[in-house]
């Protein structure tokens, strides 16, 4: 679709209004609500601006001083990409929502989350490698106030649900706005569900991603509930992830490189897996991205903190189901939903795409359980992620050193603001006893 076609298709859907947006490091929509003619003439006059600030944004909503972006708040240039362009479907007003790429003095943001994604699967794309991926999505429902007993009353792996109204709006959001959900899980936590995605290409699944998470958002405000992708909003519950599922196509061929029509693993796949193992430790800022989000990695509730692989092996971080050659993939247990889905998607890649360049072996398949086990651990605390992330050459060559800089300084100001807050523990145990 071009801009004469997305003008076409506003007049069909009598649209009135665009959501102009573009994802922020938290993966939060941020851009411009306009009026249909002025979103059109700006498309088309390259005029549709925001400042570059927006990409300093904490998850508070503070804006951090930068190493990349500087002082003077200049201009990112938004390039709206007409293939994401969907009705809004709630609301008074007919309106249609655009995810954006951006540009900046006249070349690709490469650091904006979207642009980097698409960054990293250009370098696959150059080798004749077409990644694919295939997220699974949990996520919480929250009362607004109080005890809900339709949050009480959960049984995991059930079918029926008191919230069967609530997943029909979703399922009838999501069809309008082009997110390809498919299975519904009523999972182990307290009023915790879990969606699976369907495969497809990594910018694709990531913009339904971003999508998702909107529509689950306003879904559950509509039915009077809070609907949370925190990766741990009860402690001592199970927390939520975003496994991700990596297969690799041939841009030739269309053919799956992990596994050959004798179901025997590649050279390729081994050393994609292996390039998880290494630099896994490097990308979990991406992947973990929050304080909240390790206490949720390693807690053994379904939740690995290793860099482990194995066959049907759900304790290792990195698993590979049993399944014809044309299925092989693997999938990576250790990310929570409370990512951005356009930097998870590219760590994940970046990982497998450096083990795949260096020709690296991985560890024998582990056999026995995970859990618990100290070898192959990850990084167990916030500061020790970005510590790794900044020490380390490949990723952040990939990933350029501008969005490397610009990321690490919002995460490190966010480490200080949740810092600054007495916890609950602090409380119990320091205040009067020290």
């Amino acid at each position: 679709m071009d801009i004469t076609q997305a003008s076409a298709w506003l007049d069909a859907e009598s649209i009135h209004r665009v959501e102009v947006l573009m994802p922020d490091l938290a993966g939060i929509g941020r851009g411009k609500l306009i009026p249909r003619n002025q979103f059109l003439d700006d498309w088309r006059g390259g005029n549709l601006r925001v400042p570059n600030s927006l990409l300093g944004l904490g998850i508070e909503g503070h804006f951090v001083e930068t190493r990349p972006l500087g002082d003077m708040e200049e201009d990112l240039i938004l390039e709206p990409d007409a293939s994401t362009l969907v009705a809004t479907p709630w609301g008074a007003t007919p309106t249609a929502s655009i995810i954006c790429s951006a540009s900046f003095d006249g070349q690709p943001a490469s650091f904006t989350p979207r642009d980097l994604l698409q960054q990293i699967v250009a370098a696959f794309t150059d080798r004749g490698w077409a990644p694919i991926v295939a997220p699974e999505l949990e996520f919480f429902l929250l009362p607004v106030n109080g005890t809900d007993k339709r949050v009480e009353q959960f049984s995991p792996f059930a079918v029926d649900t008191t919230f069967s109204a609530l997943f029909d709006d979703i399922y009838r959001y999501a069809d309008r706005q082009k997110v390809a959900i498919n299975t519904l899980v009523q999972e182990a936590g307290q009023g915790q569900f879990e969606i699976n995605m369907k495969h497809d290409a990594p910018l694709t699944v990531a913009d339904q991603v971003f999508y998702f998470k909107r529509i689950t958002h306003q879904a559950a405000a509509d039915h009077n509930l809070h609907a949370s992708f925190m990766a741990k909003p009860y402690p001592k519950d199970y927390g939520s992830a975003m496994h991700i599922h990596q297969s690799l196509m041939s841009t030739t061929s269309g053919e799956n490189l992990f596994a050959t029509a004798a179901e025997e693993t590649t050279p390729l796949f081994l050393s994609y897996i292996a390039g998880l193992q290494k630099y896994l430790p490097a990308v979990m800022p991406l992947i973990a991205p929050y304080v909240n989000s390790y206490l949720r990695v390693g807690s053994d509730m379904s939740a690995p903190g290793n860099t482990h692989w194995g066959w049907d092996n759900r304790s290792a971080g990195l698993r590979v189901p049993f399944g014809g050659y044309e299925s092989r993939r693997v999938e990576n247990r250790v990310p929570g939903s409370d990512v951005n889905p356009y930097l998870a998607i590219a760590a994940n890649l970046a990982c497998g795409y450096l083990g795949m360049v260096e020709q690296l072996t991985p560890s024998a398949p582990l056999k026995d359980a995970g859990y618990g086990r100290r070898s192959q651990r990850l990084p167990r605390h916030y500061l020790a992620g970005l510590e790794a992330l900044e020490r380390c050459r490949p990723v952040r060559k990939l990933f350029g050193q501008q969005f490397v800089e610009l990321f690490i300084d919002v995460k490190e100001s966010e480490y200080l603001t949740h810092h600054q807050e007495l916890n609950q523990w602090e409380i119990d145990n320091l205040l009067n006893r020290v």
